[in-house]
């Protein structure tokens, strides 16, 4: 699925709207629901076509007392989902170790709290697989949910 030019185009959080639709425009991106016995989860697929890499695969939990995922949702959520993913992977690239994390973002120093950090990083790392740097950067600097 490709993300709608109407969608970001009138999204106040988004700035740079056409440069952001135009990078996002080269990737296939849908949402499949996992329903659980006691919340909602995702997965959110982002895939390049012509491109030797491989769809990836990424859990997005949007937590509950949400809209249920519909196709008329579908591409906002898409997009809440893909923030997520930026500002996970800005935290990560921004401490230099899973104590650094936990320092910078309230978290206790546990072991449940060290896989947080390192969950953002393996979810890094696919997407620089998926994107270069640069519009990774420029992603995450102009979408603000």
């Amino acid at each position: 699925m490709k993300l709608s030019f109407a969608l970001i185009l009138n999204n106040k959080y988004i700035t740079n709207n056409e440069k952001v639709f135009e990078i996002l425009n080269n990737y296939n991106f849908n949402l499949l629901e996992l329903p659980t016995t006691d919340q909602y989860n995702y997965v959110l697929t982002i895939g390049k076509p012509n491109s030797n890499v491989n769809t990836c695969f990424f859990d997005y939990f949007e937590g509950l007392g949400n809209d249920f995922l519909t196709l008329g949702n579908k591409q906002s959520k898409i997009l809440n989902a893909l923030w997520c993913l930026l500002t996970d992977y800005l935290a990560y690239y921004d401490c230099k170790d899973a104590w650094e994390f936990c320092d910078t973002y309230g978290y206790e120093q546990t072991i449940e709290n060290h896989k947080i950090y390192y969950a953002c990083g393996e979810n890094a790392e696919k997407l620089r697989k998926l994107f270069t740097l640069d519009d990774l950067e420029f992603l995450a600097e102009n979408i603000n949910l």
